[in-house]
């Protein structure tokens, strides 16, 4: 699997979870191993766009059989965000 983890704000998105998560996106996932070095070296200096964030999902995937295609994703809870 390859993430992007979260900059400024980590901490407060894991207290206002209370999960002991890496908060993260998910970019690639495969079956088996990988060499994702080239993807990896070129996210490296990324440094995507500031934004708001209004809402807070807690997510769990599931990981599906050799016939079905990608991982199922679940929302455990949300949390609102701000006014």
């Amino acid at each position: 699997m390859l993430w992007i983890g979260l900059g400024s704000g980590r901490e407060d998105v894991v207290a206002l979870a209370h999960h002991d998560q890496q908060p993260h996106l998910t970019v690639a996932r495969t079956r088996g191993p990988a060499d994702v070095t080239g993807l990896v070296d070129a996210l490296a200096s990324y440094d995507g766009p500031v934004w708001t964030v209004t809402e807070l999902a807690v997510m769990t995937s599931y990981l599906r059989t050799r016939t079905e295609r990608g991982p199922r994703y679940e929302v455990v809870e949300t949390f609102p965000l701000g006014n």
